[in-house]
């Protein structure tokens, strides 16, 4: 395999660098670490006076460590500054001193029916779960909890339908009774009804919002137990 190498120019003086090959996809890239080997004071690089971004992953996060592609015979110009080391852990801060905690609260929160899976409790379109958690186990389970509600929506109608049959023969005073009854069966096949909407809704707006590459590994390994 032919080796490929990037020139960069830095003080009128041009420099080749080795470029690594992702296996993954072919492409090439050039490391920042490597250039720093041999220019310490190198922190990024442009290209007839535009700077050249790092690559990033699916999410918009930088790859570490930095890398930028390689783009052949093109010469890159060195960008040279200060390499700021990386800062040391510090203590957390006391409950007294720490700054007041935004929280996210989830989609839905409703009791033991539905319950969101802990990894994926707040799917917004700044929240999209990673495509190294557990994905088909978060579906296993929200495919069982639409299968309760499924069931419990069918018993919660058969048996309105059984208190509507006593209902139509009752007399005074049990009739106020069996109204009671079935007013309250009515009201909650509709809340059955309202958490399967929003249960499927949740489990769609999941599936959208999860990258391309992680739903064709997702298809092809949702049945690979």
């Amino acid at each position: 395999m032919q080796v490929q190498y990037q020139r960069f120019k830095v003080n009128d003086k041009i420099i080749s660098i080795e470029a690594e090959l992702n296996k993954a996809n072919g492409i090439h890239f050039v490391l920042l670490q490597d250039v720093q080997d041999v220019v310490p004071d190198a922190v990024r690089f442009e290209i007839e006076g535009k700077s050249v971004r790092f690559l990033s992953d699916d999410f918009g996060k930088r790859i570490e460590p930095l890398r930028v592609a390689w783009y052949g015979d093109v010469v890159m110009d060195i960008v040279l500054g200060a390499v700021v080391p990386s800062p040391l852990p510090t203590t957390p801060p006391t409950p007294i001193d720490a700054p007041p905690v935004k929280k996210d609260f989830p989609l839905t929160n409703w009791s033991l029916i539905y319950k969101p899976h802990p990894r994926y409790h707040h799917l917004s379109a700044k929240a999209v779960p990673p495509p190294e958690d557990d994905w088909r186990e978060y579906l296993q389970q929200q495919a069982i909890r639409v299968a309760i509600l499924v069931v419990a929506s069918t018993l919660t109608i058969l048996l309105n339908q059984t208190v509507y049959g006593q209902l139509r023969y009752a007399d005074f005073p049990g009739v106020i009774y069996w109204h009671v009854v079935y007013i309250a069966l009515f009201v909650l096949s509709i809340v059955w009804f309202l958490m399967l909407v929003v249960l499927v809704v949740e489990v769609v707006w999941y599936l959208v919002r999860t990258p391309l590459a992680t739903k064709r590994s997702m298809y092809q390994r949702l049945f690979d137990f």
